[in-house]
């Protein structure tokens, strides 16, 4: 929903960002990632406005394997160039969790996930380019 989003979007990413509303509970903080991926697919634009991802790339590295998906697939979605490098690093994570796509829970491993991002993140350079 378009009215939602624009008001919405700035406190979703602040859930995300190191600071006062950032979501400790990690159930929470895995469904704000999960909701701006899904932002993503409809809007990128409107997450690299506001640079959404210097507050997903951290998560990359998460010790908790759905963060590292879920950040990769939002990622992927927004079509962050920066996340490249980072993606590479995860090709081999075996971790599977699930996500939830076309109206089902499906199960992928992070790797998966990265290398779907990358995959996405490339076709989108080379449209612009």
């Amino acid at each position: 929903n378009h009215a939602l989003c624009a008001e919405y979007l700035n406190i979703f990413i602040s859930y995300v960002h190191p600071g006062p509303n950032h979501l400790e509970f990690l159930p929470l903080l895995r469904g704000a990632v999960w909701g701006l991926g899904r932002v993503a697919q409809k809007w990128p634009q409107k997450l690299r406005r506001r640079d959404a991802g210097v507050e997903l790339l951290p998560l990359l590295g998460s010790p908790d394997a759905a963060l590292r998906g879920l950040a990769a697939w939002a990622l992927g979605q927004m079509g962050d160039a920066r996340a490249l490098e980072n993606l590479v690093d995860l090709a081999a994570d075996p971790a599977e969790i699930f996500l939830w796509q076309d109206g089902r829970l499906n199960t992928y491993t992070v790797a998966v996930l990265a290398q779907e991002a990358r995959e996405r993140i490339s076709e989108q350079n080379v449209k612009q380019a």
